[in-house]
């Protein structure tokens, strides 16, 4: 029989009898030369018969062939399967526009098929994708697991909680600095300031110098009383800093002073 003049209904009534129910002939049943098989079946090795696709396989009448179900997003324990939509999801993964993808990073499924990924419950995430238990689900960073919960860690005074990518630390704020002999942080102390979050020291404004707070940044820098800002500029900016006031009998500004007339 000529495969482009015949029907897949022909092929599937003459060369497969056991789908009829006339097992007793299908010895003597031939169709040498087939070149496609109806869906949901492939053509025997002899290549003259018909015989259901495998377990977790499936062909769409297009083929002589069966193809396997994707893995590891799929698995059916089912033969004769005639399409991909036909094999199930398996546990982690979803159906999304007929194609079974991983559950999202805070996502899991429990069972196969085509239900739908369930949400970490809030401050959780997982670590990978096609997550397949709530298990799987650990605190951010920045979250800490208290009553079976994950709440947002609390900093104490002074320092603010910084997260990186896989950790998260209490560190001193802007115009605070480690305090000696404690893990305290302490404010910056007058003439000095911090403009940057971390456990690291104040930086000093300069010589002659104070601070107003709360020293978070350069701009708290100004010269102490009886000092008057250098010949490059005030302490509150780089470069500036702070000279002697022009003394009695004397006039001038920035450090320059001549006697009075």
């Amino acid at each position: 029989m000529a495969c482009a003049r015949t029907s897949v209904f022909l092929w599937l009534c003459l060369c497969h009898p056991t789908a009829w129910g006339a097992s007793s002939v299908e010895s003597r049943t031939s169709c040498a030369g087939l070149c496609r098989a109806p869906p949901g079946y492939r053509v025997t090795a002899s290549g003259a018969n018909l015989e259901l696709c495998p377990p977790n396989h499936y062909q769409t009448g297009a083929s002589r062939a069966c193809t396997r179900c994707p893995w590891p997003s799929t698995f059916s324990e089912d033969g004769g399967l005639k399409d991909e939509a036909e094999c199930p999801c398996m546990p982690g993964y979803v159906r999304v526009q007929g194609v079974c993808t991983a559950c999202a990073l805070g996502e899991y499924k429990r069972t196969p098929g085509d239900g739908v990924c369930e949400t970490c419950p809030d401050g959780a995430t997982t670590l990978q994708t096609a997550s397949v238990d709530a298990s799987a689900c650990v605190c951010k960073p920045g979250f800490e697991r208290a009553g079976g919960e994950c709440r947002r860690i609390s900093c104490p005074d002074g320092r603010v909680l910084v997260i990186g990518l896989s950790v998260a630390t209490c560190q001193c704020d802007v115009g605070f600095e480690p305090a000696p002999g404690s893990r305290e942080c302490a404010p910056c102390r007058d003439g000095s300031f911090k403009d940057g979050v971390g456990d690291t020291s104040c930086a000093a404004c300069g010589p002659h110098t104070i601070s107003s707070l709360p020293r978070a940044n350069r701009t708290a820098c100004m010269c102490a009383p009886g000092y008057d800002s250098g010949p490059l500029d005030s302490p509150d900016v780089l470069g500036g800093s702070c000279v002697p006031e022009c003394g009695p009998g004397t006039h001038g500004r920035h450090g320059s002073c001549s006697p009075c007339p």
